[in-house]
């Protein structure tokens, strides 16, 4: 199942839907049953259940009592007449919620996919124990914030450095050199890493400020050149249309093709060419980043923007979130991002950002 599945559990008298869909986002595994022990059995055996959602007519009164640790940690959704059993619920579950109305009520529907939400954070730190919790996602967002400007310094002295005259050898000014570009590669993963996490949280707002298109390509491309010199693929950057200022928020712009240029630079054999390309219609800028590598599998398109996918192709290492978290960035500017691939003849990435006045 694309990007991944969710699992719940429904007890109810009629039939329940094979599947659920959250419309943009993932597809959910859907179990059915009328009968207590029988969602007493699935319950039991299935942990990956996030949700269980029961018909209150269906319920005996000590069913929540009788095996409470089932219900511990998921979301239990009542539907029906509220009270109309008298259940007895209290301090036995985390998470319970009682609707009037059917299975189909949108309110009902909206409490799922929010108890598969939750479930799903929760469980990207299930493995860390309840004394090690300074290990969460907010000692990594801390974490990943002083890092940030100690790598930027280490980068920024090793490229001054390399442009001094002197007597440097060629030694040591490859040396600076490739101590930069890992410094501009781990920068790049932090920023992933703290970009996804402000995205989830609903903290990265857009700002726009005015900037000259050409101005915005090369401070994306420049501290990109020796690595592309390293790979001996070409880096070559063209503008289409006037070199105008816009404006638009440029560090997001930056960042997915920063993202766009390292994978098509990586993905390239030696000898050939990764171009960078904007064109300024009236109304919008579309950006290109082409490269001559293997190009994508047709069958891998639509996954390929998806978070921690990695292509079957896929060279060295990455986390599976560059493509992801660029799709984001784009979609917060009201933009779109799509690659045209065939097999062995390379990719091209494209992203349209609508147009705005300079401020």
């Amino acid at each position: 199942m694309k990007g991944g599945c969710r699992e719940i559990l429904y007890l109810v008298a009629g039939e329940a839907p094979v599947t659920l869909i959250e419309e943009g986002e993932r597809e959910f595994r859907v179990y059915s049953t009328h009968n207590l022990e029988t969602a007493r059995f699935i319950l039991s055996n299935r942990p990956q259940i996030s949700v269980l959602v029961a018909e209150q007519a269906l319920l005996q009164e000590n069913w929540f009592e009788s095996e409470p640790g089932l219900f511990l940690d998921r979301r239990v959704i009542l539907v029906g007449k509220t009270g109309q059993n008298q259940v007895s619920v209290q301090g036995k579950l985390n998470d319970i919620h009682q609707f009037e109305g059917t299975i189909t009520d949108p309110n009902v529907r909206a409490c799922i996919v929010e108890g598969c939400r939750a479930r799903a954070k929760e469980n990207r730190l299930d493995k860390i124990k309840p004394k090690d919790k300074f290990l969460s996602e907010d000692w990594v967002r801390v974490a990943a914030h002083d890092m940030r400007l100690p790598l930027s310094m280490i980068g920024s002295y090793a490229r001054m450095m390399g442009e001094k005259d002197g007597e440097m050898t060629d030694e040591l000014k490859g040396m600076l050199a490739r101590i930069q570009h890992i410094c501009d590669k781990l920068q790049i993963k932090l920023e992933n890493y703290l970009n996804l996490m402000e995205m989830e949280d609903g903290l990265c707002p857009v700002m726009i400020s005015g900037v000259s298109i050409s101005t915005l390509l090369s401070e994306a491309v420049k501290p990109w050149q020796d690595y592309a010199g390293e790979n001996k693929v070409g880096l070559k950057t063209v503008i289409e249309g006037e070199d105008e200022t816009l404006g638009v928020d440029v560090f997001k712009i930056e960042q997915v093709l920063q993202n766009l240029i390292v994978n098509g630079i990586r993905f390239s054999n030696p000898g050939g060419e990764v171009q960078v390309v904007v064109e300024n219609l009236p109304a919008q800028l579309v950006f290109h980043v082409k490269d001559q590598g293997e190009g994508v599998p047709s069958e891998e398109k639509d996954a390929i923007f998806e978070k921690f996918f990695r292509g079957s192709n896929t060279r060295g290492e990455g986390n599976g979130l560059g493509l992801s978290i660029a799709k984001a960035l784009v979609e917060m500017q009201k933009g779109e991002i799509w690659v045209d691939s065939t097999l062995n003849q390379g990719a091209t990435f494209s992203f349209l950002i609508p147009k705005n006045p300079a401020p």
